[in-house]
């Protein structure tokens, strides 16, 4: 019995899974902007710096402020937060910071 009940689980989530609709690429700072919220000049920023220290340093700053806000409730910040960190960990990856 239980194994049908995970059998059913699972099919059900691969259903739900499979019929979303992908989430369209984050490829200008405008993009950033729209789904997560924050400043454009900060993602701008971000997507053009070869500093692999300034990246960390914002990646880590945004982290240790989405953690506050998460505590507090405070979803937009916690949102824009999270786009802060998504964007410099694929710029810190696209240049070749994580050696």
């Amino acid at each position: 019995m239980i194994k049908k009940i995970l059998v059913i689980v699972i099919l059900s989530l691969m259903v739900a899974c499979g019929s979303s609709t992908p989430t369209p690429p984050l490829n200008t700072p405008n993009d950033y902007v729209n789904r997560y919220g924050g400043s454009m000049s900060v993602y701008t920023d971000l997507m053009t710096s070869s500093n692999c220290d300034y990246l960390q340093r914002t990646f880590d700053r945004a982290h240790k402020n989405h953690t506050m806000y998460y505590k507090r409730g405070h979803m937009n910040g916690m949102r824009c937060c999270g786009g802060y960190m998504d964007c410099a960990d694929k710029r810190m990856k696209t240049i070749g910071c994580y050696k």
